[in-house]
């Protein structure tokens, strides 16, 4: 029982030892500079000689009493002799894993040179300061070879422990580092292969330790290697899954990081031993083995129930992140100019959340619920459903009160688009260092706004100063000069006297069809800027997280197609209407444009959206080749007293065969109105002036360019009654014009 005892109080202190390291893998993969848990991972770093020295240690210790169970020697002897044949193992094992690798090898020959020389330096000293009495030259020489043994496990741990900048980083064994990367990157390390370099790794010790004590029974040493390198490679396997799904069902946790850590790698030193004594002769009796054994096969068999149960749904996550996008939703924005720009988003985000949910309402415990509540509410926003993901993330924080990641970013978000400014600003004063981040860049002009909203001049103004510094400092893209034009503008509102919490109102409407409501249809109000801070393309309106970025809030309808945007902030705004293409009827357009709005009074209701059937267009079309002077025609519209025709150059399709779908660099080329009839043939007196086209230089279509044409429907008074557009994007009524093209269609 006494060697038992001792030799897992050497696995335990080792299991310290590798506790605190393990403990710094984890705090250098997951922990943010200039945080509380870097400046853990630094101090540990400083200091890590201690845990080595710990490491150390126990394995000394855990060594001679092992070296004593297998010999009866004296134990002087028998200590120099086991430490010996572990350094030969380790270093033998060593050489042929990194085999391959010039620059581990390189580093490691200056090593049994000073080794040597601090044997002979530390044997001299012994013999020299011993005694006369009691010298003796073989017990001086062991002194110097222990003393030597020690420097090298010392050196060969700090090596394993370090990478090539001397930074913690366990840069020689295999580790489970790829935990902290997405869950659809990541990749786990093989049981197989870690048991497989256990065997190699115990057959060699067993043959060593062997061959150096002579016990005379070399092939049960053998054996015995073998077996105990297997054993302990599978319980450090396990205490490495425990401790990676323990991080990972906390959300990454730096707190769940070091606790697991240093409990479960001591854990895995008791575990060791209870196996090591059912391998071990002489070291308990039959009856204490059996037991030994039996706890700590149940605590691996725990283990492995408990990383399997918690890694169910991972399928389910990764289809849902990698679910291609078969719908589109396509946004009209109406500008104050009189004109709309038209932009699609691909997407599959009802799928993706009925993904999330089951997985869930299945699987609470799995390793990838955090994710999964994620990738919900991020679906939801992107579904406008702005209440239902911020309730989602609001879960998702009070769960996981460490995690990592945009979740505040996007419930700031959330709350904005809702109008729920002070809310907003609430929750970005949390000690977050992704939210620090973006409170430096985009989110200092949006909070810079939510606070003047909410009559708070100086945080306004810090905010807006905050904001122009950064920008200034770091960017220098195309859109910087806009940007800061814009913030320097707002600044300068906010530092006129006394700026008051400025009234909001709620905007209410109606988006309707000739066959009734239409529900699940977008609307936002918006106040358009360029942001050179935000990542995404803030020249136009693409997503629903341009809403919060352009000042706006929005709203999607009910089943009676009625909308309600509260909370929204005195002003002028533009439209902007958005919907999944499945959710309209097919062939309808909204019938005409939406002139700006102005907010001055509590309760403002917006004329009705209409979607009515559009015009058809019958010819060219379906992507067919014509002339320089084709004649466009299409179907009479009800109710038309004229028609308007636009053409417009397609500059990078020019394959009558390609997909048509309108790019930025498209351009109107050739516009005539008042057409009585059905069609219209394309003279030189309808090209639009601009120096850059070869339309309006020669006043005729550029042979082998593609194009795409619109018809609007006005009634006597001019206003837009219908027209042909087309809410997909790969469903422009493109034609090209032949590349030997003569007059004529």
């Amino acid at each position: 029982m006494k060697r038992f005892l001792l030799i897992c109080a050497g696995l335990i202190t080792a299991g310290f030892g590798l506790g605190v390291l393990e403990a710094a893998k984890w705090l250098r993969a997951l922990s943010a500079p200039d945080t509380m848990w870097r400046n853990t991972f630094d101090t540990i770093q400083r200091m890590v000689w201690f845990p080595s020295l710990l490491l150390v240690t126990g394995l000394l210790l855990a060594g001679y009493v092992i070296a004593g169970v297998l010999s009866v020697r004296n134990r002087a002897g028998v200590f120099f002799k086991a430490v010996i044949a572990i350094l030969l193992a380790v270093a033998a094992f060593w050489v042929a894993v990194r085999l391959s690798t010039v620059f581990y090898l390189a580093p490691f020959l200056y090593i049994p040179a000073f080794a040597a020389a601090l044997a002979l330096a530390t044997s001299l000293v012994s013999y020299i300061f011993t005694p006369s009495w009691m010298r003796n030259y073989r017990f001086s020489a062991v002194r110097g070879l222990i003393a030597a043994a020690g420097w090298v496990i010392f050196i060969l741990i700090l090596r394993i422990s370090l990478d090539r900048d001397g930074n913690l980083s366990f840069g020689g064994i295999r580790t489970f580092t790829t935990l902290a990367y997405p869950p659809e990157l990541r990749s786990y390390p093989y049981l197989l292969s870690d048991l497989a370099g256990g065997l190699l790794c115990g057959l060699f010790i067993g043959a060593a330790m062997s061959w150096v004590l002579k016990t005379g029974q070399f092939m049960n040493g053998v054996i015995r290697g073998g077996a105990s390198g297997v054993w302990v490679s599978g319980v450090l396997y396990a205490a490495h899954a425990c401790i990676g799904t323990l991080i990972m069902q906390s959300a990454y946790s730096e707190r769940t990081a070091v606790y697991s850590s240093m409990l479960l790698i001591p854990l895995a030193g008791i575990v060791t031993a209870l196996g090591l004594v059912m391998i071990l002769p002489g070291v308990l009796n039959i009856r204490c083995k059996v037991v030994a054994a039996s706890l700590g096969l149940i605590l691996l068999a725990g283990a492995a129930f408990y990383v399997s149960d918690s890694r169910n749904g991972a399928n389910m996550y990764i289809s849902a992140v990698k679910t291609h996008p078969i719908r589109t939703r396509t946004y009209i924005h109406f500008m104050s100019d009189g004109g709309w720009m038209r932009t699609f988003e691909p997407h599959n985000d009802p799928h993706k959340i009925m993904l999330c949910d089951r997985l869930l309402k299945k699987n609470p415990r799995s390793i990838y619920a955090a994710h999964a509540l994620y990738l919900k509410a991020k679906c939801q926003f992107s579904s406008w459903q702005f209440e239902d993901a911020a309730n989602s993330l609001e879960q998702l924080l009070r769960r996981y009160r460490d995690y990592h990641g945009s979740a505040s970013v996007l419930l700031a978000y959330s709350y904005l688009a809702q109008g729920d400014y002070e809310k907003a600003v609430q929750c970005c004063k949390r000690a977050d260092p992704v939210l620090m981040r973006w409170r430096s860049g985009e989110g200092g002009l949006i909070l810079g706004h939510a606070s003047e909203v909410l009559g708070n001049e100086q945080d306004a103004l810090g905010q807006y100063t905050y904001y122009l510094v950064n920008l200034t400092g770091s960017k220098q893209g195309a859109w910087a000069a806009n940007a800061v034009n814009y913030a320097e503008k707002r600044a300068d509102k906010v530092r006129l006297p006394a700026i008051v919490e400025v009234p909001r109102a709620t905007v209410s409407g109606r988006i309707i069809s000739n066959d009734g409501p239409l529900p699940g249809i977008y609307l936002a109000l918006v106040q358009p800027h360029i942001d050179a801070s935000a990542p995404d393309n803030t020249t136009q309106f693409s997503s629903s997280h341009t809403v919060p970025l352009w000042f706006g809030a929005g709203a999607t309808t009910d089943a009676r197609g009625e909308f309600r945007i509260r909370n929204v902030p005195y002003g002028n705004y533009e439209v902007v209407v958005g919907f999944d293409t499945q959710g309209i009827p097919a062939g309808h357009v909204i019938s005409n444009g939406i002139a700006p709005v102005h907010i001055n009074r509590p309760d403002v209701s917006l004329p009705d959206v209409r979607f009515v059937p559009s015009i058809k267009l019958i010819s060219p079309v379906d992507r067919i080749s014509t002339g320089k002077r084709p004649v466009l025609r299409w179907s009479s519209y009800p109710g038309a007293a004229f028609y308007t025709v636009s053409l417009i150059a397609c500059p990078f399709i020019h394959s009558p065969v390609a997909s048509g779908a309108l790019s930025p660099d498209s351009y109107q080329c050739w516009s005539h109105s008042r057409i009585r009839d059905t069609s219209v043939t394309v003279t030189p007196d309808g090209f639009i002036p601009n120096n850059k086209s070869l339309e309006s230089r020669y006043r005729s279509l550029s042979p082998g360019s593609s194009y795409t044409w619109v018809v609007f429907a006005h009634t006597n008074n001019g206003d837009i009654i219908s027209s042909s557009e087309r809410y997909l994007p790969d469903r422009e009524p493109v034609f090209s014009v032949q590349p030997d093209a003569k007059k004529g269609g």
